[in-house]
């Protein structure tokens, strides 16, 4: 009896020493599990057959929830201005003219200046008013600040510099050696160009920049790249080198962006990808910086394991991977760049899934029935839009963003949209990061 009593007296002590401890384990546990939960407000309710038809008769409804900047395309039109007048260069492959906007009469046209096999392909102009020409055969630039408004045919410069080392019989047997691309940096207010240049010895691979007219080597660039997309926000642009890699050049200097990718086994080449230029919206203010840069390969339908890293800058340049999480289909990803005003963090989609960026990585919040599938595109609406219908009005007075479901079997479908709980108006589903519902389709 002494002995039980004494093993029970220690058992209790012991109890009683770590009872504090379970209580601060306890709290640690719940307290986690109390901010994991809550998706800031966020839940699924079903928009009405009327509302459902409003939303696909909107073509505008992207404009405020979500904008990708695309830089523009090569174009066979420019414009300048001259004493606060904006004028238009174009050109139909075969010549250039000059014209006033807003005139039909043109005020110039120039011809002969063109190998008789040559066709222009596209021109920019930049804001100090250089122009420049890209075709098959040369490249070239001319000063648009003269006095006179015309152009001046002895100002038109030839910048030999070719995609390939081809040498004379070649050069004979085509009509000449392909040019190189001549990138327009916006942002860095130059031109960019990569290629062979003639020399005394030879044609040897060069890489400048044209800025004001005044030619200057890039030495830090050894080799072939292109000029991907300018980054104002980051006060750049993103070149796509050989192997798909990717830099980033400041004007200055030659950033090489980390992409923690799987490169192919023999060639080291990392897989294709694209930038994307992604604004956040904030009703307050819409400036660049709220605008998220991505890699990705989202669009591409790739054989290889969807991928998002965003480029990030603070002291330097640098990138960043955002995850999916283990029960995201990652090969079947249709979207990840949609967001709420005042909410940077992306929304997404599989053919099975809603998708949203927590802490840093894509996680599944609403799953799908088996038997029914969401198609590739998401749609979004902005904030308090009406318009009528049949003599009705019919409006989502908050910004949502809206998806179809549709039976694999029978093509029926219904509409759904994730909006922020508030106090006005239904929920359905309240989203939960933790435990993802299925979504129940009447």
């Amino acid at each position: 009896m002494p002995f039980i009593y004494y093993f029970s007296s220690i058992l209790r002590l012991k109890f009683k020493l770590l009872t504090p401890f379970f209580s601060i384990l306890l709290a640690i546990c719940f307290s986690n599990n109390a901010i994991a939960k809550p998706l800031d407000g966020y839940c699924v309710s079903k928009l009405t057959p009327e509302q459902a038809r409003l939303k696909k008769r909107d073509t505008e409804f992207n404009k405020l929830v979500q904008k990708n900047n695309y830089d523009e395309e090569p174009s066979t039109t420019a414009t300048f201005f001259r004493n606060g007048e904006k004028f238009i260069v174009e050109t139909n492959g075969f010549y250039l003219q000059l014209k006033k906007e807003g005139e039909e009469k043109v005020i110039q046209k120039i011809i002969n200046f063109l190998k008789a096999e040559d066709r222009i392909k596209y021109i920019f102009i930049t804001e100090n008013n250089w122009l420049f020409i890209h075709a098959d055969y040369n490249n070239y630039m001319m000063e648009l600040n003269n006095p006179e408004l015309t152009f001046n045919l002895e100002k038109i410069i030839k910048i030999p510099f070719y995609g390939e080392n081809c040498n004379r019989f070649e050069r004979w047997l085509e009509g000449g050696c392909r040019v190189s691309f001549i990138s327009h940096s916006k942002t860095l207010d130059r031109a960019i160009i990569s290629g062979y240049h003639p020399t005394d010895t030879g044609l040897k691979w060069t890489a400048i920049e044209i800025l004001a007219g005044k030619i200057k080597t890039i030495t830090s660039l050894k080799e072939r790249f292109v000029v991907e997309a300018d980054v104002p926000k980051y006060n750049g642009a993103i070149l796509r080198a050989r192997l798909n890699r990717a830099l980033f050049y400041d004007g200055h200097k030659i950033t090489e962006l980390e992409l923690d990718l799987p490169k192919k086994r023999f060639s080291g080449q990392y897989p294709t990808w694209q930038v994307r230029k992604v604004d956040s919206y904030r009703e307050s203010e819409q400036n660049q910086t709220n605008e998220r840069i991505y890699i990705t390969n989202l669009s591409f339908n790739s054989k290889h394991l969807n991928f998002v890293i965003e480029v990030k800058k603070e002291a330097d340049i640098y990138t960043k991977t955002i995850p999916f999480a283990a029960n995201v289909d990652n090969q079947n990803i249709t979207q990840a760049f949609l967001s709420f005003p005042d909410d940077p963090r992306k929304w997404g989609a599989t053919s099975n899934s809603i998708l949203f960026e927590i802490s840093g990585k894509y996680q599944t919040v609403l799953k799908i029935p088996k038997s029914y599938y969401i198609p590739r595109y998401l749609r979004t609406l902005d904030r308090v839009r009406q318009q009528a219908i049949e003599g009705k009005k019919m409006a989502l007075d908050e910004p949502a963003i809206v998806f179809d479901v549709v039976h694999k079997k029978t093509e029926s479908s219904e509409t759904y949209y994730v909006k922020k709980n508030t106090s006005s108006g239904q929920c359905e589903i309240l989203l939960d990061p933790d435990n993802p519902l299925e979504l129940t389709v009447d």
